[in-house]
C-alpha cells in the first residue's frame, strides 16, 4: 500500500518506508482517538444484522497477527481492561506491527495513512468476496484534523487472477488508481512541443541574430580584426601578395 501511496504523491526511493513509520507513529499515540472511530461506529450502527458487536468490525480491520498479539496478552494480563481499552491496545500492537517491512496493511493503517499525508484517501474495494467486507472498506476516508491536498485512489485486489469468483476472495495488493489521460489532446501538445524545437519561431530567431551581432561589434573576434588594427608586417606581406598576383 505504502508503495502505491508513494507513486500517487510522485514521491521515488525510500518515500514507502517513511510512510509506514509515519503511519504507527500515527496509530499508536492516537490509538484512542481510533479506538472511538466515528466511521466504524456509524457503519455498525447502521448495519447491526451484518455484524453483531462493534469489535467484530475492528477485528477485520487489523491484521490477524495484531488480534493474536493482544488475545495472547489478555490472557497474561490478570487485570482485564474495559472495552474501550482493548480495542485501543489491538491498534498499538498494530501499529508496532506495522513498523517490519513488507507486512500486509489493514484498513485502520490507511485510516492513520490519511493523516499522515492530509489527504483524503478514496478506498476502492471491488465486488468479489463477501459483501459485507466491501460494505467496510469500499469508502472515503477523511484525515483526523482535515484534508491540506487533493484526494488519492487506491484499489484493492489479488494479484491472482483464478480468485475473483470464489466466496472467499480476499485482497493481497494494493494498485494506485489515476484518471485517464486523453491521449488525443496530449499527442497534438507533444507535436507542437516537438515543432517548436526543431523550428523555433522567426521572433525568435530574429532576436538570437540580433544578440550575436551585437556581441560581434562588442567584442571583435581575433580572426574578424578591424583594418586599422594590421601591423606594418602584416602590410609588407599583403603588398607582396598583391604584387605576386599581378605577376601571374
Amino acid at each position: 500500500m505504502y508503495d502505491s501511496i508513494a507513486i500517487l504523491l510522485n514521491k521515488g526511493g525510500d518515500a514507502h518506508i517513511y510512510l509506514r513509520l509515519l503511519t504507527s507513529i500515527e496509530l499508536f499515540e492516537n490509538a484512542s482517538h481510533y479506538s472511538q472511530y466515528t466511521y466504524l461506529i456509524d457503519l455498525f450502527e447502521k448495519n447491526k444484522n451484518t455484524f453483531l458487536t462493534l469489535h467484530s468490525i475492528y477485528s477485520y480491520c487489523l491484521t490477524f497477527d495484531s488480534i493474536e498479539c493482544a488475545a495472547a496478552q489478555k490472557q497474561n494480563d490478570k487485570d482485564k481492561k474495559g472495552f474501550k481499552d482493548d480495542i485501543a491496545s489491538l491498534i498499538r500492537y498494530e501499529a508496532i506491527n506495522n513498523c517490519e517491512l513488507n507486512r500486509f496493511s489493514s484498513f485502520l493503517c490507511i485510516v492513520a495513512l490519511s493523516s499522515v499525508i492530509r489527504r483524503r484517501i478514496v478506498s476502492h474495494y471491488p465486488e468479489c468476496g463477501m459483501a459485507k467486507y466491501r460494505l467496510i472498506f469500499n469508502t472515503t476516508i477523511n484525515p483526523r484534523l482535515f484534508a491540506k491536498y487533493s484526494d488519492v485512489h487506491v484499489l484493492w485486489c489479488n494479484t491472482n487472477v483464478d480468485t475473483l469468483k470464489m466466496k472467499n476472495w480476499g485482497p493481497n495488493h494494493f494498485v494506485p488508481l489515476v484518471k485517464k489521460i486523453d491521449c488525443t489532446s496530449l499527442d497534438e501538445t507533444i507535436k507542437k512541443r516537438n515543432f517548436n524545437l526543431v523550428f523555433p519561431k522567426a521572433e525568435k530567431i530574429s532576436g538570437v541574430q540580433s544578440k550575436i551581432k551585437f556581441i560581434k561589434k562588442s567584442v571583435p573576434l581575433s580572426a574578424d580584426k578591424p583594418s586599422h588594427c594590421q601591423t606594418e608586417s602584416s602590410k609588407q606581406e599583403n603588398k607582396k601578395y598583391n604584387s605576386d598576383k599581378h605577376q601571374v
